[in-house]
């Protein structure tokens, strides 16, 4: 089985598409810090701009979890927004709401919408290999929020890993 965790409203075909809102209609609503499955009984997880809407603390176990339900060969695909590009966005007089929105979250939507971390491909790399994972490169972006360009920069890091 392949996963998309925070799925929204872009459900990924093949996949099982989970969210914690039940207005975007996933196949399973739950909230992600809440979520399980059996030991390496996934192909694939997919989490595109999820991981930034968790506390650190809770993604250093969801990223423990993860490990645990991928197969062997599995593949994690991980989005999340890149904060290097969101100052370099500021700095060159990019509108800053526009960056904010991005840096903080859609807070207005929703409270699970708000931002309680931030990543540069560093700390993002850092978090996955103390997980437990080897980046085997970046993926490309879709029409999801792995691929939003502002001012004509890719806004997100798209990291490919396997289980190490």
């Amino acid at each position: 089985m392949k996963l998309n965790v925070g799925s929204g409203r872009l459900k990924k075909e093949g996949y099982f598409n989970t969210d914690c809102n039940k207005a975007v209609k996933p196949d399973k609503v739950i909230r992600i810090e809440d979520d399980t499955y059996p030991p390496k009984s996934l192909e694939e997880i997919y989490a595109s701009h999820i991981l930034e809407h968790i506390n650190i603390g809770a993604v250093r176990v969801v990223l423990a979890r993860f490990k645990v339900w991928l197969k062997d060969d599995g593949i994690l695909k991980v989005s999340v927004p890149n904060m290097m590009v969101l100052a370099e966005l500021l700095v060159d007089g990019f509108p800053e709401w526009q960056v904010m929105e991005i840096i903080y979250g859609q807070f207005f939507v929703s409270k699970d919408q708000a931002h309680k971390w931030g990543y540069t491909e560093a700390a993002l790399t850092s978090e996955l290999e103390m997980a437990g994972f080897k980046i085997v490169g970046k993926f490309k972006p879709g029409d999801d929020s792995s691929g939003f360009v502002m001012g004509g920069k890719l806004v997100s890091i798209n990291l490919e890993c396997v289980k190490a």
